[in-house]
């Protein structure tokens, strides 16, 4: 977990809850600055890396009752995301609990949609916010990534973003400017980036 220097508990904060498989799982410095800058509580499950899925899932859901539970925090601006060893696990749980998670940021992978049944709850995903992140260097995961855009938008969700970066490598390092960027279209303070 980690809280920015300049956290005021009395001001309402965001959450981001990030998934990765890396070790150790600490906060990168872009994710660092963007969360002093854009007042937002960074959290990702330690110890984690060998569960299943559905473990770190169940991790993931219950960070954000409990920093609630110690921290003011602002219902509408906890988030999910995740570098590419765990983009999958973002997209997933942005999917089940859209009333929980109100925006993603999709790193660089294969986003879990749907196959024939919509999720049960498309019509809160519909009202929340999603990105996708490509890098230029990486044609497989860009074709997946556009072949969930249009999955989105062909079920009316409309608040999405695409954002190619040319500056991306394997393992997907946002920069502050990206990061505040992304939670500025998250938090409805940009139409688009």
């Amino acid at each position: 977990m980690y809280i920015p220097d300049n956290f005021n508990p009395d001001e309402p904060s965001g959450i981001v809850l990030y998934f990765t498989d890396q070790y150790p799982n600490q906060a990168e410095s872009g994710w660092r600055a963007a969360a002093a800058d854009k007042n937002f509580i960074w959290v990702s499950t330690k110890n984690a890396r060998n569960f299943i899925s559905r473990k770190k899932i169940l991790l993931g859901l219950l960070a954000a009752p409990l920093l609630q539970s110690k921290y003011l925090i602002e219902e509408k601006r906890i988030y999910v995301s995740g570098d590419y060893s765990g983009c999958k696990l973002a997209s997933h749980i942005a999917k089940i609990y859209p009333n929980i998670f109100s925006g993603a940021i999709y790193n660089s992978c294969e986003v879990v949609t749907w196959k024939k049944e919509l999720p049960p709850l498309i019509d809160q995903m519909r009202l929340n916010r999603y990105i996708f992140v490509g890098s230029s260097r990486n044609y497989e995961a860009n074709r997946e990534i556009n072949r969930a855009i249009v999955k989105y938008k062909k079920t009316g969700i409309e608040n999405t973003q695409y954002k190619l970066l040319s500056e991306l490598s394997g393992d997907i390092k946002l920069n502050k400017k990206h990061i505040n960027d992304f939670i500025d279209y998250l938090d409805g303070l940009k139409d688009s980036l």
